[in-house]
């Protein structure tokens, strides 16, 4: 099992990822858009007029839209992966109150300064870094669930429940 540590971290670069992720969906929507169009596009081999014995073996246009067409379902299962991710993570952020999704938001997302966050929010930066830290451990909750309030190998209160 990971330590809280882990789970923070792998979230905290989820977060500065989030934007990257949202266009490497859009990426992924082209890249299936193409691969249906070359598997539509792919033309059928003809026979006319030639005496073809039938038997379990594919013909070489046949393999190709195979590969083709499991490309295309690696990128559905890719899509359906970074969407659930992209969800999970937009759902995370939009519970945490106001003030901890703009310490969010403003720090790790948009990777501004504390010292630029400071001059437009009413905090210290030690109050601000504690919101961020917050917001960071409540977006990991959302993501991974209660394994991340567990310490690594120590018993706590919530193994009591």
């Amino acid at each position: 099992m990971a330590d809280i540590k882990q789970y923070l971290d792998f979230t905290e670069e989820t977060l500065r990822q989030h934007k990257q992720m949202k266009l490497y969906l859009k990426t992924l929507a082209k890249r299936k858009e193409n691969l249906e169009k070359e598997i539509s596009n792919l033309r059928a081999v003809t026979y006319d007029g030639v005496s073809v014995q039938t038997s379990n073996t594919s013909s070489p246009v046949e393999d190709e839209v195979i590969k083709r067409y499991e490309r295309m379902l690696d990128v559905v299962s890719e899509t359906d992966k970074t969407e659930a991710l992209v969800k999970k993570v937009d759902t995370a952020i939009a519970n945490l109150d106001d003030i901890h999704r703009k310490v969010l938001t403003m720090y790790v997302v948009e990777g501004m300064d504390w010292i630029s966050i400071e001059d437009k929010l009413p905090y210290s930066e030690r109050q601000l870094r504690k919101k961020k830290d917050e917001a960071v451990k409540s977006v990991a909750i959302a993501l991974f669930g209660a394994t991340v309030l567990k310490e690594k190998d120590s018993d706590t209160l919530f193994d009591l429940l």
